[in-house]
């Protein structure tokens, strides 16, 4: 089932560390949710909220940004977006992003994901935004493709994920493609 534009509505905002930890814990601390990440799902309420904290520090203000992706008001999952430069001075950001099972395939991390490229590409004027997937990552690698991300087809990356090295492939999204 889709999000009903008319009806639900997908905003980012700031997480509010008292208010939004069960809600971040429904997700956080699913396996499902966390098959493809590079962390472990939290197994209790203390646990979220060290994540959540540890997630709020790794990104200084000027550096990258972390958002609690919401329907209607209530966080369902969060989006992260890493600033970056290229050795030839060239600004780019790297999106992350998770969503409760109960919320896949609702279109909800596609409106989150195009907000994101959005506020990267137009209000930090970003040249462009990449996202690392595991190959075996299909719903990912179908949103980003939907969105208007190209697999770089001669580069990966390795990625420690879960204490496994993994290879990851490079999605590109090039801000003059802005929707």
């Amino acid at each position: 089932m889709e999000c009903n534009s008319q009806s639900d509505l997908v905003s980012l905002r700031d997480f509010n560390m008292e208010e939004d930890v069960e809600d971040f814990l429904a997700w956080v601390g699913d396996s499902q949710v966390a098959k493809y990440t590079t962390w472990n799902p939290c197994a209790a309420m203390e646990e979220a909220k060290q994540f959540l904290v540890k997630m709020q520090q790794a990104v200084p203000p000027h550096e990258s940004w972390f958002k609690a992706v919401c329907l209607n008001g209530k966080p369902v999952g969060h989006i992260k977006l890493e600033l970056r430069t290229h050795e030839n001075g060239v600004r780019y950001g790297r999106i992350g992003y998770a969503l409760g099972r109960e919320y896949w395939r609702r279109g909800i991390t596609t409106q989150a994901v195009k907000q994101c490229l959005k506020i990267g590409c137009t209000d930090l004027s970003l040249e462009s935004v990449e996202a690392l997937v595991l190959p075996e990552n299909m719903s990912s690698i179908k949103l980003l493709e939907k969105v208007g991300f190209q697999r770089s087809v001669s580069y990966y990356e390795y990625v420690n994920v879960k204490g496994n090295i993994q290879q990851c492939l490079l999605y590109t999204f090039h801000g003059s493609h802005v929707i």
